[in-house]
């Protein structure tokens, strides 16, 4: 069994150095000048996010790219708060804000795709830019997402999209869980592979999207407006698919507040993992999810051994694992100037294994139901 785990610990180890290498080599391209880059609908898809509405719309006020290239839709999806009546006002504040209200949901749509489809189809321009009723994003946000679209060949882009917490301790572990889950989706995508991005933070062509039959086939899925529709573009071969590493392409949002949340957003990013190999993906997929899972699954193992027989040729896979996830997600950091904590990594890299071994393996057999 040790010959097993040194053996998947040192695959893993030359994986992340050669994603680590895809992130060196590709540093972030100037911005283009505002003139070239295309006209923006941004879409937002809300249910009952009155606490966080005036946080989105402040940040919404401080963009700098220009109003007469952008237009902003709100989805109210069905909330029972105040979300429809501040968006109103919005409205009036806003020149370029629009708002739809959705009363139901269609049978067979999951609530948020049938919002998002619904902004799609409203949206006038061609550059599609998602994101989340609680985020916060830097004022350049826009044009930094946009830059790659000056290629017409690029389809797809994802963006970086940490958690945050007001608390300075408990933030550091936030920013570290999250951002090292999006150096993996930064540094596959750098190499030319779709594994997967966070819906907080991706933008997409228009005619991109209806190229490859949008939604359908993944509509009744309760996650995956992000990550699937990411892994149908890919599967099509049609449009380059990026990624933007760039401090101002960063969107914020608020941490799970307790373990009863973390649980529930983990059990539904890993929810998908069966529908992976029923739809369209990626053929890479197929192959490294279960890879990362067996390393997983072998960490687990020797770190439980180790405890139990203290020998130290146990305590090996896991240091030669924590080795390369340090060079990944130092690299990542560094690249969107975030601090790194290593009191945060050590402690965030001991534990996640046996988070993704729980979750992975309790998800596909956990009915994941969409926010009250």
């Amino acid at each position: 069994m040790i010959i097993l785990s040194l053996i998947f610990s040192l695959c893993y180890c030359i994986f992340l150095i050669w994603l680590t290498e895809g992130l060196r080599k590709s540093s972030f391209q100037t911005i283009p000048h505002l003139d070239e880059l295309p006209t923006v609908s941004i879409i937002i898809s809300a249910r009952n996010e009155e606490k966080n509405i005036p946080i989105l719309l402040t940040s919404l006020s401080q963009l700098t790219y220009p109003e007469n290239k952008l237009e902003i839709i709100i989805v109210n999806d069905r909330s029972s708060d105040k979300t429809a009546k501040l968006f109103r006002i919005a409205e009036t504040e806003f020149e370029s804000l629009s708002k739809i209200d959705i009363k139901e949901t269609p049978l067979g749509w999951a609530p948020k795709k049938w919002a998002l489809q619904k902004a799609i189809e409203k949206s006038k321009y061609e550059v599609i830019l998602q994101t989340d009723a609680d985020c916060t994003f830097n004022p350049d946000w826009v044009q930094t997402m946009l830059s790659q679209f000056i290629n017409p060949s690029v389809g797809f882009i994802a963006g970086p999209a940490p958690t945050r917490f007001n608390n300075e301790f408990y933030d550091q572990f936030a920013l570290m869980d999250s951002l090292s889950i999006d150096a993996i989706s930064a540094s596959t995508l750098k190499q030319g592979i779709a594994l997967s991005c966070v819906g907080r933070n991706i933008a997409f062509r228009k005619s991109a999207f209806f190229d490859i039959g949008g939604y359908d086939g993944i509509q009744d899925q309760i996650s995956g407006d992000d990550d699937l529709l990411m892994q149908k573009m890919a599967s099509s071969k049609k449009w380059l698919i990026d990624y933007v590493c760039h401090e101002n392409a960063v969107v914020n949002s608020p941490a799970p507040k307790n373990i009863e949340d973390f649980t529930f957003q983990r059990l539904r990013f890993a929810s998908k993992g069966l529908n992976y190999y029923k739809l369209d993906t990626s053929t890479e997929i197929r192959y490294i999810l279960p890879f990362l899972y067996i390393v997983n699954i072998f960490i687990v193992i020797s770190l439980t051994t180790y405890l139990s027989n203290q020998s130290f040729v146990w305590l090996v896979p896991f240091l030669i694992k924590t080795t390369a996830d340090s060079l990944l997600t130092l690299t990542f950091f560094n690249q969107l100037k975030a601090k790194w904590s290593i009191l945060a990594f050590l402690i965030l890299d001991l534990i996640h294994p046996f988070y993704v071994v729980i979750f992975a393996a309790i998800a596909p057999f956990h009915k994941i139901k969409w926010k009250n």
